[in-house]
């Protein structure tokens, strides 16, 4: 049967329509499954959903909402649980009073309560509870796991020709193993959290101390965080493997526009918080090269501090997953930042190879043309760059016309990457405060929001020094390729 055009044209949007239908059915089918299936298989779902290359977008939709599906534990269960985690009820009552057994948050591997402490009933506490057996559940689970990872890798062997990113599937499982494990063991996500809050510098009730261990490149002090961050103090002395006593930090939902509009917090305010979540991971990828793993809506919040004009804060809870950078994998991505900034593909590719995450034997002159290419088309770019780099200067970047730029496959340079353990964790919290970012600025991208903070962690001396240095290579650049076109050099 032979279709008119305007009649094929709504067959095939019928057709789009059924096919989307079908997926997001699929996608929601898949979320409750692993909803049945338990806390470990919630928490991958979890992770999945920051991996919007895996899977499609209806996919990443169902199980975005995992994270405000899963069910907690009230009344008698609650006080079990907590007598459990306090290893008796009496041990229970000696440290807290006012528990409320209703909790105000639950997550896959735990629920939180208020309360207050008993050698101080006027500050109000929060407690988190881990559920029971979890450590059995995931040695059963996670063995079946490492099967399954095993498995891709022997696959991804025989498929020689691949045209995607080589990853080694065991070694991203193991590494993702550890953090699981870690994050069922209370006092590391208590470690977790004192040096998360030492590294900015926040004390307890917001209060700003000086950062610990951490400088500048230059080696200067860094100003506390206190007045655009906070998290909650934990009582370390107080928490266990499956407890964790914190100070209670009310805030809203980072992404609860109703409750944000009530609160008249404006959109520039929403800009700023956005600006500084990219701000909080320029400083934990590039100086702390310590960061959190799951920035996804759940664990951030937004603090409303009232007073003659209304202030605003980002909150950051739950430092159950952390991971560490090694020094050249912190400094490259400072580099492919500043690379990017710039619109310099040669700085970017030496960024790769300082981060590791180009094999052996790459073409590195592909490699560039490829980045290049993704310069002039427009897809990588920076939104808000900073302005002729804030120093006076005047921008010299080459930008290549896209139309005498040689064109570069994506399949011809992905053979040529891989993906070490820790970029798999870096990747997964660009992409959950990416999609953050974008809930309260929709203009939001990380370079843009994270760049004009570069000086803050170089420091001015070592930032202006390396401006001066791009300028004059832009210059020298420039001028060679205006010989080169009057045919002076080769």
């Amino acid at each position: 049967m032979v279709l008119l055009p305007g009649l094929r044209q709504k067959d095939e949007k019928i057709k789009t329509e059924r096919s989307r239908n079908l997926i997001k059915r699929a996608g929601t089918t898949f979320a409750n499954g692993l909803l049945k299936l338990g806390p470990l298989y919630i928490k991958i779902g979890q992770i999945l959903s920051c991996r919007e290359n895996l899977l499609p977008k209806e996919w990443i939709t169902a199980l975005e909402k995992l994270q405000d599906r899963v069910p907690g534990k009230e009344g008698d269960e609650a006080r079990a649980l907590a007598y459990e985690a306090f290893g008796s009820k009496d041990q229970f009552n000696e440290v807290l009073c006012n528990f409320d057994d209703k909790p105000i948050a639950a997550a896959s591997l735990g629920q939180v309560h208020k309360a207050r402490l008993r050698s101080d009933p006027a500050k109000e506490v929060v407690i988190k509870l881990q559920r029971s057996r979890l450590r059995d559940i995931y040695d059963k689970d996670l063995a079946l796991l490492k099967k399954i990872a095993t498995f891709g890798d022997k696959i991804a062997n025989i498929n020689k020709n691949s045209e995607s990113v080589k990853q080694n599937w065991t070694e991203i499982f193991l590494q993702a193993q550890d953090v699981l494990y870690d994050e069922i063991d209370y006092t590391i996500e208590a470690k977790n959290a004192i040096r998360f809050a030492q590294n900015f510098g926040l004390g307890l009730d917001g209060t700003s101390e000086t950062p610990k261990g951490v400088s500048s490149y230059e080696g200067a002090q860094i100003e506390s965080a206190a007045s655009w961050l906070r998290t909650p103090y934990v009582y370390e002395d107080l928490s266990t493997e499956k407890l964790l006593v914190m100070e209670y930090v009310p805030s809203i939902k980072v992404n609860n526009n109703t409750l944000l509009d009530l609160a008249n917090v404006t959109m520039e305010q929403r800009t700023f918080l956005a600006n500084s979540l990219a701000r909080s991971y320029l400083y934990q990828f590039c100086v702390h090269k310590f960061f959190s793993t799951d920035p996804h809506a759940g664990n951030l919040g937004i603090e409303v501090i009232d007073g003659d004009n209304v202030g605003v804060r980002l909150v950051v809870y739950d430092l159950g997953q952390a991971c560490s950078l090694g020094n050249g994998q912190s400094a490259g991505i400072l580099n492919v930042i500043e690379g990017i900034v710039d619109s310099d593909a040669a700085k970017c590719v030496d960024a790769f190879n300082e981060m590791g995450v180009l094999i052996e034997d790459a073409n590195l002159d592909l490699v560039q043309k490829k980045v290049q290419n993704n310069f002039d088309t427009g897809k990588i770019k920076v939104k808000k760059k900073i302005s002729p780099n804030e120093s006076g200067l005047t921008n010299a970047t080459n930008c290549t016309d896209p139309r005498q730029s040689e064109e570069v496959r994506d399949k011809d340079v992905m053979p040529y990457f891989t993906l070490p353990a820790q970029y798999a964790f870096v990747a997964r919290a660009i992409s959950q405060l990416d999609g953050v970012g974008k809930s309260l600025d929709p203009e939001f991208d990380f370079i843009s929001a994270s760049a004009p903070h570069i000086v803050e962690i170089k420091g001015v001396k070592a930032y202006m020094v390396d401006q001066v240095k791009r300028y004059i290579s832009n210059i020298e650049k420039k001028q060679n390729d205006f010989f080169k076109s009057l045919g002076l050099f080769k």
